[in-house]
């Protein structure tokens, strides 16, 4: 199982040299991307089904994030 991935990229200062900003970075962040078990699809095993409670699938999540410093 893939959990948690960031990937993130600082643009090169001399790429800034024409623009207003002094840095720039960029990152993109997944959350539950893979899942390579034996379970049907969507259960989590992480959450117990004890008690007769219902647990609710996997969400796959995005972040895109800028950091833009003046």
């Amino acid at each position: 199982m893939l959990k948690n991935v960031t990937i993130g990229y600082s643009l090169p200062a001399s790429t800034l040299d024409n623009v207003f900003f002094t840095s720039v970075k960029i990152s993109l962040s997944g959350e539950n991307l893979f899942s390579n078990d034996k379970l049907p699809s969507g259960l989590n095993p992480e959450f117990s089904n004890l008690g007769g409670g219902s647990t609710y699938p996997y969400q796959r999540q995005f972040a895109l994030g800028f950091n833009l410093q003046f």
